[in-house]
């Protein structure tokens, strides 16, 4: 399948998570914007390790119509994970994170720069604006503030999630998600 198609059916697929641009805050929601309890889930979008969950993720964000899944994008070793981080940030100001978090999460293939730019007409991205929305330094400061969030909770290699008051992390594969989700409901 060519990479426009993949992504316009991403696109598709997900519509129902994208919040509209009102709506959208520096909390990034990848789910259940309406959710009574949070997940909180730290993800490097440059770590291959979340793309073999994403159907878990998506399974687990429509089982659990109640649990908020919020994404706190941290940088990792390199220009290209910091990039990505700030990137869900200024896709959120045009309403878009949603679709750029699906996008990215289950793209095939690394995200790049050039990637993203020539999928931004498919994920619903004003480039233009885009561009000036990433140089802010708030958006910096958000994923520094992430950073932070994830030493205070000791995620030294994420993928992990945060619920409750717990860290749920460790090998995808084996991750239990179910119960991520539970501790989540019961500190609601």
């Amino acid at each position: 399948m060519p990479r426009a198609a993949l992504v316009s059916s991403i696109v598709f697929i997900f519509a129902a998570f994208v919040l509209p641009a009102a709506a959208q805050t520096t909390e990034l929601v990848a789910a259940n914007p309406m959710g009574a309890s949070t997940l909180v889930a730290v993800i490097n979008y440059e770590n291959i390790a979340g793309k073999p969950v994403h159907d878990r993720l998506v399974a687990l964000g429509r089982a659990n119509p109640n649990n908020k899944i919020v994404v706190k994008p941290v940088a990792g070793v390199g220009p290209l994970s910091e990039f990505l981080a700030k990137a869900a940030y200024a896709a959120a100001r045009q309403g878009k994170f949603a679709a750029f978090h699906e996008a990215a999460i289950s793209a095939p293939q690394a995200n790049t720069y050039y990637g993203l730019r020539d999928s931004a007409p498919l994920i619903g991205l004003d480039w233009a604006r885009f561009q000036k929305d990433f140089q802010d330094p708030a958006i910096a400061d958000e994923v520094r503030a992430n950073a932070a969030f994830a030493e205070a909770h000791q995620i030294a290699s994420p993928p992990a999630f945060v619920a409750g008051g717990q860290v749920f992390s460790g090998p995808w594969e084996k991750l239990d998600l179910a119960k991520a989700a539970a501790a989540a409901i019961a500190t609601k």
